[in-house]
């Protein structure tokens, strides 16, 4: 065997260090292809005790298999619209229950925003221009939801954004730039 090279315990071969999983400080005995069938085999045994135990990591390690699937989905935005649209086609009743729940949640939210509506289609209230890239069409952004008419205009990416900032601020343990 050359330098770089290794033998798979599973199918004997002689293969370039590369093709083995890392562990710890040394690499697997058994070349990715061998480990993935080995993977496979055990899945397809037992796919419920499979499940079981990927949730268990994903509840144990949240923020990793975020990090993780964020970045897919920056890499892969075509697949990623793909299947969200199968799952929205395969699951009406989630996407129904999950917006009922979200409206239970929010009575202030669902509130301000019935008030926004109506004060639009009277036309007391009208839509402005995008306050960070000054575009159209736009959403309204309640600061406060107590005070329903008092809003920000934004494009639907930067309202997102908008949203998005403020989740991690709040993740931010308190005191960190006191």
């Amino acid at each position: 065997m050359k330098t770089g090279e290794k033998m798979c315990n599973r199918c004997g071969k002689i293969k370039l260090v590369r093709e083995f999983y890392k562990r710890d400080s040394s690499y697997r005995s058994e070349c990715k292809e061998c480990f993935l069938m080995d993977c496979k085999s055990r899945y397809d045994t037992d796919p419920e005790k499979h499940l079981e135990r990927s949730k268990k990591y994903n509840a144990l390690n949240r923020e990793k298999v975020n990090s993780i699937k964020r970045a897919w989905c920056t890499k892969n935005p075509e697949k990623r619209k793909e299947i969200l649209k199968k799952w929205n086609t395969e699951n009406p009743e989630k996407i129904r229950e999950a917006g009922r729940k979200y409206r239970d949640a929010n009575p202030e939210k669902r509130k301000a925003y019935g008030i926004v509506q109506v004060a639009i289609n009277k036309g007391s209230l009208l839509r402005q221009l995008c306050g960070v890239c000054g575009k159209e069409p736009t959403d309204a952004h309640h600061e406060d939801y107590d005070k329903p008419l008092d809003v920000l205009w934004y494009c639907k990416k930067h309202h997102k954004a908008l949203h998005i900032a403020k989740d991690n601020l709040d993740k931010i343990p308190q005191g960190v730039y006191a």
